[in-house]
């Protein structure tokens, strides 16, 4: 093993000792080819490559300038082509391009920065990171352009996965970099050192400037930091002048929404109408932006049958472009259209923004059939588990107007009995609805039992509840300060939405905690509903409106559970007569047959004399013929 590994080692030795020093005339035409190739002269530079590649044909650099060159001429459309000829250059360089390891050559980096795009492209964003981790370490020594451009990616990351204070710290890292302490001089001619600023010209750095200052407000708007934001804006509204721009408007209107200034944003919308058809630098259809942005503007004007309008024509716009630039061979999953194009298509987003406007409209079911689409990209979002549950209590129960007419009423009490002080009312099967499903609660359906799992999946993506944290012992007559969780100030992933703040992920809580107690009170579960109920009551921002419905759902639970609850509490200390009359008591008290209860009790009391008197049937048979006798009485 040893004697062929040293074999491996001198051949691959003699490989690169074979490849001779550039000449000067090689460099020259090296030199012309990165000058035709910025200004977009594609065919000259390939020409001039070909010229390269006839006296450096294993040069690694020129196979891959040379396929870089053909990608650009191609409009970026021979994307498998291209990630044939990144896999050929890491063949021949002898390191694997799937799975970096360790990365020690500078010379790599660039084609594992190309691997990095063409995975952002595909959405691949896990892969990319890995890739783009492993080449910061190496940003000092790397080409200052190729360092930049790994900085620049590495944000665009940060803001399409939502972590804004990521993002943050390598925009401070590209600062630094740019006009910090990374690389601020250069020698000229003469062997002079001049700073980077005087060797960079001010049409460059107005363009990293204004570029920064766009990813500031992005970032400003995602952390919901409103004040900084209408700063950074300014400055980028102060450097652009009079230009207009797509971007910037729509950064504007983007602000002015988040501010509830929804007229204003509509009229940033309205001033940029979606003429041009595709942005070759992003790949976002613009017709898709304009009517989603419409149809969630007046989703907040409460206008939700117009905001349908306006998402059903995004839909449509987001079919069209994905139809355009939809591959026609199946063979090349990735050739035939712009790289940029690939991920053009917003479906399962524009679904779940459609999801919550036809749910605002009242029409549960089909809501609930496109918020369970958009679940195959949106599993870790505990608001869409919320939303699906709502659509499942809806389709359960609109409204309750049915339940507040007279007739509906009159059916909770049948009747009385007796007068005085011993009169008894006798009570009806109320206004229950039994329309439960006998299917399996994981199969998707608008149901309450699918209901109710939604909720606890909602729950579970939720941080740790600050009620629930054990907390040390302190005495009763001294306060102890709350200690602050490490969790409180960390921001919550809500894709395809912006991250919640600690404030947004406590009010998301009182509102799944009300669901899951009145799913469970609905599925006839009092034990859970009653257990959320109360911890319900015990959460920091109770609003008005939650604390009134828990205090009915409470009571409503503490009564379905008046005999489950006596026979848990006292089950230590009672006897088993005392624990079957109960169980009767509580059966024939949901049949209807309460009258009896006060009696019934009584008598389970005195079990306690049959424990001593061998006599612990007493209170079972005692209290059961009270029942059948109240049953004789109603009927």
């Amino acid at each position: 093993m040893a004697d062929s590994k040293g074999e491996e080692l001198e051949n691959a030795s003699e490989q690169t000792g074979k490849l001779p020093a550039a000449t000067e005339m090689e460099r020259e035409l090296a030199h012309q080819a990165a000058k035709e190739f910025e200004s977009r002269h594609f065919d000259q530079c390939l020409a001039l490559l070909s010229q390269l590649t006839n006296s450096r044909g294993q040069d690694s650099k020129v196979i891959h300038n040379r396929g870089v060159v053909e990608y650009y001429r191609s409009d970026m459309a021979k994307t498998d082509e291209f990630k044939k000829a990144l896999q050929e250059i890491s063949h021949k360089s002898r390191f694997n391009l799937e799975n970096i390891t360790n990365l020690e050559d500078v010379d790599q980096c660039i084609v594992y920065y190309n691997q990095a795009v063409i995975l952002y492209h595909l959405r691949q964003y896990s892969k990319s990171f890995n890739i783009l981790d492993k080449l910061c370490p190496l940003i000092e020594p790397m080409d200052e352009i190729l360092s930049r451009k790994v900085l620049f990616l590495l944000v665009e990351l940060h803001l399409c996965t939502k972590r804004p204070e990521k993002a943050m710290g390598v925009i401070s890292m590209i600062e630094k970099v740019l006009y910090g302490n990374g690389k601020t001089t250069q020698q000229d001619k003469d062997g002079n050192s001049k700073d980077l600023a005087e060797t960079t010209t001010n049409s460059n750095n107005d363009i990293y400037r204004i570029k920064i200052t766009q990813y500031k407000v992005r970032c400003c708007m995602m952390s919901k930091y409103l004040k900084l934001c209408k700063r950074e804006l300014k400055g980028l509204m102060t450097a652009l002048g009079q230009q207009p721009s797509i971007p910037v408007t729509y950064l504007k209107a983007n602000f002015e929404y988040l501010r509830n200034n929804f007229r204003k944003a509509m009229k940033f919308l309205n001033s940029m109408p979606p003429s041009a058809k595709l942005m070759a630098t992003s790949g976002e259809s613009l017709p898709v932006m304009f009517y989603n942005n419409l149809g969630v503007i007046h989703l907040h004007l409460r206008k939700h049958h117009l905001g349908a309008f306006y998402l059903r024509k995004a839909i449509h716009e987001n079919g069209l472009a994905a139809k355009e630039y939809n591959t026609v061979d199946p063979t090349k999953t990735l050739s035939g259209r712009p790289i940029y194009t690939i991920a053009v298509s917003r479906h399962y987003e524009l679904l779940y923004n459609m999801g919550v406007q036809l749910l605002h409209c009242g029409k549960p079911t089909a809501a609930f059939d496109c918020l369970i689409q958009s679940l195959e990209q949106c599993q870790i979002n505990p608001r869409l588990w919320l939303r699906l549950a709502e659509c499942c209590i809806m389709v359960y129960r609109e409204n309750n107007l049915e339940d507040r007419r007279l007739s509906k009423r009159l059916q909770v009490i049948q009747g009385s009995e007796g007068s005085g002080i011993h009169r008894k009312l006798i009570l009806g099967s109320g206004l229950r609805h039994e329309t439960l499903c006998s299917e399996s609660a994981v199969i998707p359906a608008p149901t309450l039992e699918f209901g109710s799992l939604c909720l606890r999946n909602a729950l579970m993506l939720l941080p740790e509840d600050p009620v629930l944290r054990k907390s040390p012992k302190r005495n009763s007559d001294t306060e102890q300060p709350d200690i602050k969780h490490p969790h409180d100030n960390v921001l919550i992933p809500a894709p395809p939405g912006n991250p919640m703040r600690p404030s947004e992920v406590s009010n998301l809580r009182c509102s799944i905690l009300a669901a899951i107690a009145y799913v469970s009170l609905c599925l006839n579960d009092y034990q859970v509903a009653l257990q959320h109920a109360e911890q319900l009551l015990k959460q920091p921002r109770l609003s008005g409106a939650h604390s009134q419905f828990d205090s009915q759902i409470g009571g409503v639970s503490h009564n379905g559970l008046i005999a489950t609850t006596i026979c848990s509490r006292v089950s230590c200390w009672v006897p088993s007569g005392y624990i079957i009359g109960c169980i009767w008591l509580g059966i024939r008290q949901e049949a209807g047959f309460v009258s009896g209860a006060w009696v019934g009790m009584m008598i389970f009391a005195l079990t306690w004399l049959g424990i001593f008197l061998l006599m612990i049937p007493v209170g079972y048979v005692a209290g059961m013929l009270l029942c059948c006798g109240e049953e004789e009485d109603k009927t």
